[in-house]
């Protein structure tokens, strides 16, 4: 059963806190958490597996522009301290997985030479304050217990299932920048004979002939940003996570570094626009023959028939994120005003070095 929290709280409460360091929590992957407690772990850090980002913009878009971000992946670890893993995804058959969406403003698009561009983001003012499923103006983040691990390739597997956390965006501290270097430099081992601009897909599975590009013909700039943001969590499933005190409210921060080409995993088919079911926006089927450039329609390669309008750029995304709890708690009648306490989670940003 989902336990609501209440969104009573201000920014100005917010800000009276000081955080602590990040406090061990308590995840049940089993969903046990209000029954046995057995095969429960203590974590303090959750380390997404590498997932797929999505942006309704490429590198030719204007400043001034508002555009939908959808990003998937499955759990990696949740961990005590920075190194030590106390649950791998998929252990006592369980799967986690993870999707979000929200709204983006392009700030800057700055030219600096040698196919060089430089962009800057800021937190779109279009976002509701609230979830919101709508495709044309998302805000939504939900994790998920599945059956088995999302298909990055295909894009499936990710929404749905069982919602053990729900939330949604909010702006504070948000931050996000990519720049660009030019075309990906050509990889013949990974994208496959004759190539003389790097492919999108050089990471992932094979699907056949030998090399790791899914979508022939689809290419991409070189690339590489971050994105800082934070999530207020509206309700939280006790099975799994028994010590998120009911009523409080939690403010997940999530800090990812993001990458083209993809070379750990595969860009996927399609992202879920509303966070709800998998599907209802294109993945690389969005993003032309250059990914984040665009170009005109060419076809997609082995995985379709899905059109190319090259109005799109996708990024290999890699998240972490860690509950921090605040060290100052509100005086009592603060607490009976408002109904809640309160969690702050800070940011980890982990540097994850690429590997093909």
């Amino acid at each position: 059963m989902l336990k609501k929290s209440l969104i009573a709280a201000t920014a100005a409460l917010a800000l009276a806190w000081t955080a602590a360091p990040a406090s061990a929590l308590t995840f049940c992957p089993s969903g046990t958490g209000t029954t046995t407690m057995v095969g429960c772990v203590q974590f303090e850090i959750v380390d997404q597996a590498p997932g797929n980002a999505w942006g309704g913009a490429t590198a030719a878009t204007q400043p001034g522009a508002d555009f939908n971000v959808f990003y998937q992946a499955n759990l990696g670890t949740m961990q005590s301290g920075t190194t030590q893993p106390t649950y791998t995804n998929g252990g006592l058959n369980s799967f986690f997985t993870f999707v979000l969406g929200y709204q983006e403003h392009l700030v800057s698009n700055t030219n600096v030479g040698g196919g060089n561009t430089n962009l800057a983001f800021s937190y779109s003012a279009n976002n509701n304050a609230s979830i919101s499923n709508n495709p044309a103006d998302p805000n939504f983040f939900y994790m998920y217990r599945q059956a088995a691990l999302g298909n990055d390739l295909a894009g499936t597997g990710f929404a749905g299932g069982l919602q053990i956390l729900a939330g949604h965006t909010i702006p504070d501290a948000y931050s996000a920048s990519f720049n660009t270097t030019g075309l990906a430099p050509a990889d013949t081992t990974e994208c496959g004979p004759g190539t003389t601009v790097g492919c999108l897909d050089q990471g992932g599975v094979d699907l056949g002939g030998g090399f790791k590009n899914n979508y022939v013909g689809v290419n991409t700039l070189n690339g590489s940003g971050s994105v800082g943001l934070k999530i207020l969590i509206d309700s939280f499933n006790a099975a799994y996570f028994p010590d998120l005190p009911a009523g409080l409210v939690i403010v997940f921060d999530t800090n990812t570094t993001t990458n083209i080409p993809y070379e750990q995993i595969d860009p996927s088919a399609q992202f879920s626009s509303t966070g709800l079911v998998d599907g209802g926006q294109l993945g690389v089927g969005s993003v032309g023959t250059i990914n984040g450039l665009g170009g005109a329609p060419t076809g997609c390669g082995p995985l379709g028939t899905l059109p190319c309008t090259g109005t799109a750029t996708m990024f290999q995304a890699d998240a972490n994120s860690s509950f921090v709890v605040p060290s100052a708690i509100p005086e009592p009648a603060t607490l009976t005003l408002f109904g809640i306490g309160g969690l702050i989670a800070g940011i980890r940003r982990r540097r994850s070095a690429s590997s093909k």
